[in-house]
Order: structure tokens, then C-alpha cells, then sequence
């Protein structure tokens, strides 16, 4: 459970947040590591959310900025990894890590319980507007896998559109046409309700919004704020 006292509210929410480091090998499956939950079924986990990657090289950047350290509760992933993040990957990638064959998906949607776990009111507004959301995977053949296992590419998706361009377009820069084409190269590798609402801003004949953390939240409240 999270409590909402740590950015001021009252209650508690469910969560499964509280993720520790497991040696030795740790079965993946289609639904995800052996032992591994949800509190949150409707919007977390499936088999296209089996697993949480997020690049442990983001953590100073969060350190500088907030003056203490994210490492120990971490922010919710399955899988804290070095030399791979949001800027080199694309959904449809295929990897091998371990025995383990998974495909990426897409970047992650931050939501409010980041910000109770770790006392931060605005953190998810923070980590959606950074990029540095880390990434799922499904799972295409399942195996065992461990700490130091190699990440090894196995087929690169054809259309070229990283993660972290798909979070700019989708969350940040909503507006940006060409963008938007871009990002729809990848449409059969990205969630259908995504690819509805590109198509949806594709047909707008709106200007683009001012920018900044407050005014790009607007339309996701209730997934940044709770």
C-alpha cells in the first residue's frame, strides 16, 4: 500500500511498487517474472506490460534534481538495466536476455502512485516530461534470467521510432504533425487506443498548446495526479 500522506493527501491506494533484487535465475514468463504483481490490473501488467525495463543511468539525473536518492525503492521496474534506454530502443524490437526472448512495446505512461512512493507530488509529470519513463516488454519465448545477464538484439524493428519519441509525441508535444506521421510508421506495434488518438490529432485543426509541465498534463490528470 501506498500512502497518500506523503504528498499531503489522506488514504491509501494499493500497490506492487515495492520491488527487491532477487538472485540467482528467475523464470519469465508470458505474464511476467515468477513472483512479480499487480496491484492494478486494468492498467498494469498483461502480456503486453509483462515487464518494467528502466535505465539505471537515470538515477543520478533524479538525484541532482531532487537531492536524494531514487535507488533503493526504486520506480516500480522489473528490470533496472545499463546502455539501454528510451532513445535506443523502438516498439517491435527483439532481444534475447538470458534464455528469455522479449519484444519491446512501448514507453511507459507514468501514473501518481510514482509520486506517493517516493513523496514526490508532480514526479510522474516530471518523468513523462524528461523522457526518462522507461519502457515494457512482452514476452516471446519464456526462460531464466538473472543479474549480468547480456542484452543482445535479435531483430530491429524497421521504422526506426524510439521509445522516447513516442512518449514526446503521444505526451509532450502533442500537436506536432510530423511527428505524429512519424510515430504512426510504428502504429502495428503500438496499443490501439495510442494509435486512435494520433489519428484523432492527425484530423485537429487546433494550434498546439503552450508548452510546459502543467498545461501538457492537462488531458491526464487522473493518471498523473490520482
Amino acid at each position: 500500500m501506498l500512502d497518500r500522506a506523503s504528498v499531503g493527501g489522506s488514504g491509501t491506494v494499493p500497490s506492487a511498487m515495492g520491488k527487491r533484487l532477487r538472485g540467482g535465475p528467475v523464470w519469465l514468463g508470458e505474464l511476467g517474472f515468477d513472483g512479480d504483481q499487480q496491484a492494478d490490473r486494468k492498467n498494469h501488467g498483461g502480456p503486453a506490460k509483462a515487464v518494467l525495463v528502466y535505465p539505471a543511468e537515470h538515477y543520478p539525473f533524479w538525484l541532482g534534481r531532487y537531492g536524494f536518492s531514487f535507488d533503493d525503492r526504486g520506480l516500480g521496474e522489473n528490470l533496472r538495466t545499463r546502455g539501454w534506454d528510451e532513445t535506443t530502443v523502438h516498439p517491435g524490437d527483439r532481444f534475447r536476455i538470458g534464455e528469455a526472448l522479449v519484444r519491446v512495446t512501448a514507453p511507459r505512461r507514468p501514473c501518481y502512485k510514482l509520486g506517493l512512493n517516493q513523496g514526490i507530488k508532480d514526479l510522474a509529470v516530471h518523468v513523462q516530461a524528461t523522457g526518462r519513463t522507461g519502457f515494457y516488454l512482452a514476452v516471446e519465448g519464456p526462460g531464466f534470467v538473472e543479474v549480468g545477464v547480456a542484452i543482445e538484439l535479435v531483430e530491429a524493428a524497421a521504422h526506426g521510432v524510439s521509445a522516447f519519441e513516442v512518449n514526446r509525441v503521444l505526451n509532450i508535444d502533442k500537436f506536432d504533425q510530423s511527428g505524429i506521421e512519424r510515430v504512426l510508421t510504428a502504429a502495428d506495434y503500438l496499443p490501439g487506443p495510442w494509435v486512435e488518438k494520433l489519428l484523432g490529432r492527425r484530423a485537429s485543426t487546433r494550434d498546439e498548446p503552450p508548452r510546459g509541465p502543467a498545461s501538457l498534463a492537462a488531458e491526464d490528470d487522473p493518471r498523473l495526479f490520482g
